[in-house]
């Protein structure tokens, strides 16, 4: 393995953009290092993940993609020796919604193994997740690298927005053509240079980039009337250019900032409804008319424009962090500051003091806070002082003690040493806390931290339970555009969708005071929820008058009524204002005989982030779930299996497969996907025959056309293979005494169960064959591309797939496989197999094929009544979380 260290810093080439010099390759780069026969680029410029993926495409590359742990340890090797201090590096995994995570800057992409393993000779298990597993946090869908010690790497999951330095992955660069520049706009705060150079919209990304600028964001209709007057004006003139649009997950959004697109009935200006796969935007002038946006292919070539916002020309302070947890408000200055200046600081506001520690849990949040941050933060004061030789909390008088046998505080070394006597918190390792004393006068952040003054109560609204929350910000900076993400990160969304009286009963219940709502003021004098579908009205009444710049609605509040209604700008920052979020998933859940159990605990909202978390339906023992058993809030509200929004239900045992009869073609046939494999003991292979057997017993040959046969096929999904069983015959009954004659598999140890190859055979075996049903009778395991991809042709040719597992199954298992039917996933899951013959009981027509059937029945009897164990590998709601029973079970 040959590797060499070349440090560019000082060596990159620059290009001018009102001369239009020639481009010469991509940001600049602090060190290159070779690993075998490809160069790893590890840039300094700090950009979003997007960014990151388009620069390094530009030029000839991609992302790195540290798929094995040799390439893992190579990289973590080199952030190490780097000369320049990297931490928390893009690579290029990122998390779909239906893939998992995978390799998103491979062609084609390749999944990343959830379950990380120990290879020889490597002193840590690929792949390296921060905290051992497989991350799940919400909105945290890309992936970088950073160490673990000095050398271990690790991968951590981040906003895909997030500013990070990134590292490119090359075998060879070639270099662009030259853009040069045809004119120079300035727009407010910005200055728009725009290029004739016929670049791909990456290549565009990277060019703007590499010059310090970023490819433009059009983000309302004045910028988009005066830049396109710049293009018509300019010599020669411009028809289109590419901006800096693109289509990401289910929504528009500007690359340069992850910004998500906004939506008013005149914003975004397409010139048609966009088509799938058409994923970036080109800026249309069109000839003395509106300006449009076009969705056009990212890989055609097309002039572009740059943008440079005029302040940057300085260096921009850090920005202040603002945290919520546990009814506390978090401010996290990033500003250089003794402590003597950090304590004046942090109380220069209301209730507001230097923080001090609580708890390990309080920490393991800072220390995240701290690492997700736009600026990561490495290093704060803490409200803690030597005095008289003890370390003491300067505000509550107590003695800050030494570490308990959790670690907790987490003291690196708490030496006494006046010289050393304030308090200061590290962050190592990316999450590791670490406490010690430094010497007064260094300067560094420091965290403050207030009781957060608000209050939340529920209104019915439909059939749901509205959470509002009223959260007075006093003393915090703060406008309508930051209101509305907070709301939206952490419980849903500024107050939307709301009649008059509705409204009313919220100003009931709130303080007297200004409260920014979700709605704003169009042109023509009318209100929408901002929040909603596009163009939902807001009939409320009292609205100002339309003044551009003051869109955003404020609702005031006096005396538990509504006061009036004021338009503020969406920018404008006030020091003096409330605002009120409604919370997208506190639900009433109708069906009251039964129980929900959710990993948080009820009424505490806005103390931890609501949205990316589930609730599990718990049936009664004579019940069992049909569809999805689990439902994850986001922004639509709860959502199930294929974001459907239908509520899982508990359905009598007997009658639980009763939906799979109007689904089937009773002339066609099936195919059948059962476990064969170790991990499924005799008794229940036997109850899984008799289910095969009844539902074969459902289908009837055309006596009419006797050319037309009954189709069927099993599948048994041995340890590590297959076996396709051709079940032949001209009549239902003589196909149930075949599937009698296949025994329980007696092969050896428990191995992985081929999926892929199961999916493949069936995929295979459906061509040409019309209406027919796939039962899907386990529980799955997702094994890479190959397996969605036949996956997915399954699921085209048979129309229906239905699955029926076990409440230890991973949920996503068998609810990823099924098909959807009036809004419900073809899906039910079953305590033991007890319940499952039960149900099979219910769904075999008496007299169709009773001497066969018995003998597979016969079988099934000696099943014994107990609940399968969970395998190792399940996914069960959290230990820690508390039971949400609806209100009559409680």
């Amino acid at each position: 393995m040959l590797r060499v260290l070349l440090v560019l810093g000082l060596l990159v080439a620059g290009v001018s953009a009102e001369s239009g010099q020639a481009y010469h390759g991509p940001p600049p780069v602090k060190e290159v290092f070779n690993y075998n026969d490809r160069s790893y680029f590890l840039y300094s410029e700090r950009v979003s993940w997007d960014e990151a993926f388009a620069i390094c495409k530009s030029n000839d590359g991609s992302l790195a993609a540290p798929d094995d742990s040799p390439k893992a340890a190579f990289l973590s090797q080199s952030i190490a020796e780097a000369w320049a201090p990297f931490e928390d590096m893009w690579i290029g995994g990122q998390r779909g919604e239906a893939k998992g995570w995978q390799w998103a800057s491979l062609n084609p992409p390749k999944s990343i193994p959830e379950r990380s393993r120990q290879d020889v000779n490597m002193t840590f298990m690929y792949p390296p997740w921060v905290d051992g597993s497989i991350p799940e946090r919400y909105n945290r869908d890309c992936l970088a690298i950073d160490r673990n010690g000095h050398s271990d790497p690790f991968f951590i999951d981040l906003e895909c927005k997030m500013p990070r330095p990134f590292i490119c992955e090359q075998v060879h660069a070639d270099r662009q053509n030259d853009p040069v520049a045809g004119g120079v706009v300035t727009i407010f705060d910005s200055e728009y240079i725009l290029y004739h150079g016929r670049l791909s919209w990456e290549g565009a990304v990277a060019f703007c980039r590499t010059n310090g600028y970023s490819l433009a964001s059009v983000k309302n209709l004045t910028v988009a009337h005066k830049l396109a007057v710049a293009m018509l004006k300019s010599r020669p003139e411009f028809e289109d250019v590419w901006v800096g649009g693109q289509f990401k997950g289910d929504h528009w959004v500007w690359v340069s900032d992850s910004e998500e697109m906004a939506v008013s009935e005149t914003y975004p200006p397409w010139a048609h409804p966009p088509k799938k796969g058409k994923n970036c935007v080109l800026f249309d002038r069109h000839l003395c008319d509106e300006p449009k946006f076009l969705d056009v292919k990212c890989n055609r070539v097309r002039d572009f424009v740059c943008q440079r916002r005029v302040e940057e020309e300085a260096t921009e302070p850090p920005k202040d962090a603002i945290l919520r947890y546990r009814k506390k408000l978090y401010t996290i200055h990033a500003g250089q500051l003794t402590w003597d200046e950090a304590k004046l600081i942090c109380e220069d506001s209301e209730g507001s003091v230097m923080l001090e520690l609580e708890d390990v849990e309080e920490v393991n949040f800072l220390m995240q806070a701290m690492a997700d941050n736009k600026q990561e933060i490495d290093h704060v004061w803490l409200g803690g002082k030597l005095v008289n030789d003890e370390w003491m909390w300067v505000y509550n008088n107590s003695v800050i003690p030494p570490a308990d046998e959790s670690g907790y505080p987490p003291w690196c070394d708490n030496e006494k040493i006046p010289d050393m006597g304030c308090l200061n918190m590290d962050r190592q390792n990316h999450l590791t806390p670490l406490l010690y004393g430094l010497e007064c006068n260094v300067t560094q952040g420091v965290i403050c931290v207030q009781e957060a003054v608000e209050h939340s109560f529920r209104m019915v609204k439909d059939d749901f339970v509205v959470e509002i929350a009223l959260a007075n910000i006093t003393n915090i900076n703060a406008s309508w555009i930051t209101a509305n993400k907070f709301c939206k990160e952490e419980v849903g969304y500024l107050l939307t969708n709301l009649n008059e009286e509705q409204l009313k009963q919220v100003a009931s219940a709130a303080e007297n005071g200004r409260y920014l709502i979700g709605a704003k003021v169009q042109s023509d004098g009318t209100a929408v929820w901002a929040n909603s579908p596009p163009g939902t009205p807001c009939d409320l009444k009292g609205l100002p008058p339309y003044h551009v710049g003051k869109e955003c609605l404020v609702l005031n509040i006096r005396d538990k009524s509504i006061a009036g209604l004021e338009g503020i700008s969406c920018t404008e920052v006030n020091s003096n204002i409330n605002y009120m979020c409604s919370s997208t998933c506190i639900k009433q859940f109708p069906d009251q005989s039964s129980e929900w159990r959710c990993d948080w605990y009820e009424g505490r909202l806005m103390d931890e982030r609501t949205l990316g978390k589930r609730c599990w339906r718990l049936c009664p023992e004579n019940q069992v779930v049909q569809g999805s058993n689990k439902l994850v809030c986001g922004y639509k509200g709860w959502l199930g299996a294929h974001d459907s929004p239908a509520e899982p239900t508990c359905v009598e045992t007997r009658t639980s497969l009763e939906f799979v009869k109007p689904q089937i073609t009773p002339d066609a046939g099936a195919i059948f996907i059962i476990d064969n494999s170790a991990r499924v003991s005799e008794d229940d292979f036997n109850v899984l025959r008799y289910l095969v057997g009844a539902l074969v017993s459902l289908f009837k040959p055309d006596t009419s056309d006797p050319t037309k046969k009954l189709h069927f096929h099993l599948i048994l999904l041995n340890d590590s293979a297959t076996s396709i069983v051709p079940l032949n015959g001209d009549k239902p009954c003589d196909i149930v005494a075949q599937i009698n004659q296949h025994t329980r598999n007696e092969a050896g140890p428990d191995g992985r169960r081929d999926f892929n190859q199961a999916f493949y055979d069936a995929y295979t075996w459906l061509e040409g064959k019309e209406h027919l049903t796939l039962f899907f009778v386990t529980g799955g395991e997702n094994q890479g591309e190959a397996y969605r991809e036949n996956l997915r042709n399954v699921k085209k040719i048979a129309k229906t797939v239905v699955s029926v597992g076990f409440n230890h199954y991973k949920d996503e298992e068998l609810s990823d496989i099924a098909t959807v039917k009036d809004g419900k996933v073809n899906m039910v899951l079953y305590k033991n197999s007890v319940q499952l013959k039960e149900a099979v009981d219910g769904i075999y027509p008496a007299g169709a094929c009773d001497t066969q059937i018995n003998e597979l029945k016969k079988n099934a009897e000696t099943v014994a009544r107990k609940v399968v164990a969970p395998p190792k590998v399940v996914e069960a709601p959290p230990k820690e979380v508390e039971e949400v029973l609806a209100p009559e079970a409680k």
